[in-house]
């Protein structure tokens, strides 16, 4: 029976944390197993509580150290999403950008060839290598710009 991609996903982390002298414990796997199942982004105040919900004997400090290790070793990506804390989403292979409605705070994951032309130029014309871009737009979205019906 061949392994599922969750578990596959979840064998990787296990390698990658061990590698770099981390131990993967149940907190650690019950986190990234919330991340991962979650659509969209999410706060550390979210996954705490549904770490929570589904029984998982978990501090919300343990939460935010978590998510940070995640996020220094790649397995999940965080954003500010227009406010003053973080949001953490599952590592994708696929760079992406954020859209966040100032209004109703929703997010509009995008990704354009406009940026990875503007990647090439900027590297180009200041010999420096990019790493990654992180590009994030305030605005309103277009059920909050349009005018209120009476």
């Amino acid at each position: 029976m061949a392994a599922s991609r969750s578990q596959l996903a979840t064998s990787n982390a296990k390698r990658l944390l061990r590698s770099s002298g981390r131990r993967f414990t149940r907190q650690r796997e019950a986190i990234l197993k919330i991340i991962r199942e979650q659509p969209g982004h999410l706060g550390a105040d979210e996954v705490f509580q549904i770490a929570r919900q589904r029984g998982h004997r978990v501090s919300l400090s343990t939460v935010y150290r978590t998510l940070d290790l995640l996020r220094e070793q790649g397995l999940v990506e965080a954003a500010n999403l227009q406010q003053d804390h973080r949001h953490f989403k599952a590592a994708g292979d696929e760079e992406h950008h954020h859209l966040v409605c100032v209004s109703c705070e929703e997010v509009i994951e995008f990704s354009s060839p406009h940026i990875d032309r503007l990647k090439e130029t900027l590297q180009d014309e200041h010999r420096f290598t990019i790493r990654n871009v992180e590009l994030e737009v305030g605005g309103l979205c277009s059920n909050c710009e349009a005018p209120a019906t009476s």
